[in-house]
């Protein structure tokens, strides 16, 4: 290195070592294609979570507003703050199960069918039920999320003044 110092240097750089370019290739492969592949799917379900947690969020503030004499006449009967949450987010759990149940079924004949296999490995039926149970946990969390907050307002309301909606 002493020797050549001068023939490896341009300006402030030099050179410290050297590889062939496949390596170099196959490196930059590797790490590019399975990492940027795997940020892109992360935004693009980072957004959809989003998306499905506003609509999910609008669609429950609605219904909150729309039965406010039903939750006040709850809530003038007896009712407790957690029982009027309890309703709301299991009505949001049951919505996520019937929905879920046609669409487990579209999906699995699907992958019975193998078209949603890919050239690398077929969709096998524990990777199925695995992604599917995953996927039915974080839509379940982001429902409770958004149905948590129109829930608490609701259940903080006072009962004489949903009452005057009835």
């Amino acid at each position: 290195m002493k020797e050549t110092k001068q023939s490896l240097t341009a300006g402030n750089y030099w050179v410290s070592e050297v590889k062939p370019y496949t390596e170099i290739r196959a490196s930059f492969l590797d790490n590019s294609l399975g990492t940027s592949g795997q940020k892109v799917l992360s935004i693009i379900s980072g957004f959809f979570l989003v998306n499905v947690f506003l609509a999910v969020i609008g669609t429950f503030w609605f219904r909150v507003n729309r039965r406010r004499a039903e939750l006040g006449l709850r809530m003038a009967v007896g009712s407790t703050h957690r029982g009027i949450r309890g309703l709301m987010i299991g009505e949001g759990l049951m919505l996520l199960f019937l929905a879920s149940v046609p669409a487990l079924l579209v999906c699995g004949n699907l992958a019975y069918m193998e078209i949603l296999s890919t050239d690398v490995m077929p969709v096998s039926v524990w990777r199925f039920a695995v992604v599917s149970l995953l996927a039915w946990l974080a839509l379940a969390f982001v429902i409770i999320a958004a149905c948590w907050y129109p829930s608490q307002r609701a259940a903080r309301m006072a009962p004489a003044e949903a009452l005057h909606y009835e």
